[in-house]
């Protein structure tokens, strides 16, 4: 599922595609990034990290608009 030589740790790239991900907090935003890169080509780590943020985003997406 990962490639086992980029191994558990994010590297400086993978830290700051995460901030950036994190700050637009925007599912859209989430679903083009899994589409356009091979999870191959990332730390575990960051798959890891990558996930949670995926289903935090969507989870205050779907509460947004369950209010408005």
């Amino acid at each position: 599922m990962f490639n086992k030589k980029k191994g558990e740790n994010m590297n400086k790239k993978e830290k700051e595609i995460l901030k950036n991900l994190e700050e637009t907090n925007s599912p859209m935003e989430f679903k083009l990034f899994m589409e356009e890169n091979n999870p191959e080509n990332f730390s575990w780590g960051f798959l890891k990290k990558f996930e949670q943020l995926n289903a935090q985003v969507f989870v205050n997406y779907e509460l947004q608009n369950g209010r408005e």
